[in-house]
């Protein structure tokens, strides 16, 4: 959360359906894990809290509304004025959520929504009061191979990635980064190296509220590293003077 007090992930046991957790920074530290209020009862994964700490989504093989049978989406909940997190509603199909300040939603396409494949990680651009129609991301986001999990940065200047490409680390996956042109587009992606990536499999990528902090999972646990790894990155995509 961007005060940096409480902290939601993933809880995957040998056997188990997918857990979303959640623990609390207190005077004596933080709390043990214990399961999030609102995601008991179904397989949940992959949560992710606004950069206003307003809304928190999350993938989940629950019921759908109108339906009985479940099935992969995403859902959302929303700060109630106690604090608390209200009831989950579904926000649609797809995967891996990320946002930006903007309100920009990016995720990661199952229902080719864009009617250009499958797969692909695409953005919901926040406009008057809503979301427009999602339009497939460019540059190397999913070239030569599609994203398949992206996070971009809270000032979408720049976007993390998975996948597995030519020159990787191996494994099932390495991590990237696109940065973002003073044109807008994106750039080619940039391997982040064996600062980040090992011959295992290296994913599901986030960035912290305040954008400092990078966090991913390798080796079946989760990993943080400071974001000042990118600059020399940003630099040689594109140009020195872009370093910040």
């Amino acid at each position: 959360t961007p005060d940096g007090r409480e902290v939601y992930f993933t809880q995957r046991k040998e056997g188990e359906p997918n857990r979303l957790m959640m623990s609390r920074l207190g005077t004596d530290g933080w709390t043990a894990p214990e399961p999030a209020a609102f995601a008991k009862g179904f397989p949940d994964a992959e949560p992710h809290v606004t950069p206003d700490g307003r809304a928190l989504y999350f993938g989940s093989r629950r019921p759908q509304p109108g339906s009985a049978r479940s099935d992969d989406g995403i859902w959302v909940v929303t700060r109630t004025a106690g604090g608390t997190w209200g009831a989950p509603r579904y926000h649609g199909p797809g995967m891996y959520v990320s946002s930006a300040r903007s309100g920009n939603l990016y995720i990661t396409d199952v229902t080719n929504a864009t009617g250009t494949g499958e797969g692909a990680a695409i953005v919901y651009p926040w406009t008057a009061g809503k979301f427009g129609r999602p339009q497939r991301l460019g540059g190397g986001v999913n070239t030569p191979r599609v994203a398949d999990h992206v996070f971009v940065a809270p000032d979408e200047s720049y976007i993390l990635l998975d996948s597995t490409r030519p020159g990787g680390q191996g494994g099932e996956g390495d991590l990237y980064a696109c940065f973002r042109r003073p044109d807008g587009s994106w750039s080619e992606a940039v391997n982040l190296g064996d600062v980040v990536n090992a011959p295992g499999t290296t994913f599901c990528p986030s960035v912290s509220p305040d954008g400092r902090y990078i966090f991913y999972t390798a080796n079946n646990d989760i990993y943080w590293v400071s974001a000042k790894i990118l600059e020399p990155l940003r630099a040689r995509v594109l140009g020195a003077g872009s370093a910040r």
